[in-house]
């Protein structure tokens, strides 16, 4: 009686686990926003897919595309847009990096071709924001890896990272909208919303850190942070510490270093 059921049990061992099957897109899409930690669970039992990163991304790219490119056909955002230059080519001319002569030469320049502007603008988005995307996910993958020792793949990386993305989009085209609503091209969900935005305030270093004080960016980062828990076997103190850790850093950089031509 013993032997058979320890044949059973040895048996019963023997067989594979059920696979997991991979949620759908949408029922991905709708997971990150309700049920994120389910989600990443399932993308860690079932594998991720190119579907994770590639749909996010070009929904992320088109609608910075159509924002870019309405940018540059409002004219009150053009208006926005000129008073910034100007403003960056007088601090340059101030510093000494160039003379009023270079700085007006350059004023003329970005409005006699304004229109190929646009058109470099709208189309280096199709190539920067895929760039960042994959350099980004080699960053934390390298970190939570071999720093963090996480038990991890790119692969699974980009594809928590992509997932996230979704609320990116969310936040691009809220901003999209909130432009036009303000008659602001500089409008987000932060803060400086209700802050002035000409030349000179957007200038100033606490405009800079109050900019990155957006809901929906916290809440990516708070969902990006589960991921990296879930499918990296981190524990939510290391998870946690690495994403919210690089964000500080990137707030305190874009506030406290000036980029010359940047103001």
């Amino acid at each position: 009686m013993t032997d058979a059921y320890e044949s059973q049990q040895n048996a019963a061992a023997d067989v594979p686990p059920e696979p997991v099957a991979a949620l759908s897109v949408t029922d991905k899409f709708v997971g990150i926003l309700t049920e994120p930690a389910a989600t990443f669970e399932n993308v860690r039992l079932a594998g991720s897919r190119v579907t994770d990163y590639l749909v996010p991304m070009l929904a992320l790219v088109v609608i910075i595309m159509v924002g870019t490119y309405i940018k540059f056909s409002n004219p009150e955002f053009l208006a926005q847009m000129h008073d910034t230059q100007v403003a960056a080519m007088k601090e340059q001319v101030r510093s000494g990096a160039m003379t009023q002569e270079q700085a007006d030469t350059a004023l003329d320049s970005m409005e006699q071709y304004s229109g190929l502007m646009k058109i470099l603008s709208v189309g280096g988005v199709a190539i920067g924001v895929p760039m960042v995307f994959f350099l980004m996910a080699v960053l934390y993958w390298l970190l939570a890896k071999y720093a963090l020792k996480g038990d991890l793949t790119y692969a699974l990386v980009l594809a928590v990272y992509g997932l996230t993305a979704w609320i990116g989009v969310i936040d691009q085209l809220l901003a999209v909208i909130l432009g036009y609503a303000t008659n602001n091209m500089f409008a987000t969900l932060s803060p400086t919303l209700f802050m002035a935005h000409d030349a000179e305030a957007i200038k100033a270093t606490s405009f800079r850190l109050l900019s990155n004080l957006n809901p929906l960016t916290i809440w990516s980062n708070y969902v990006f942070s589960i991921g990296l828990h879930k499918v990296g076997v981190l524990s939510k103190e290391k998870a946690f510490g690495l994403v919210f850790g690089l964000w500080v850093l990137w707030i305190l950089a874009s506030a406290f270093i000036k980029i010359p031509g940047m103001g």
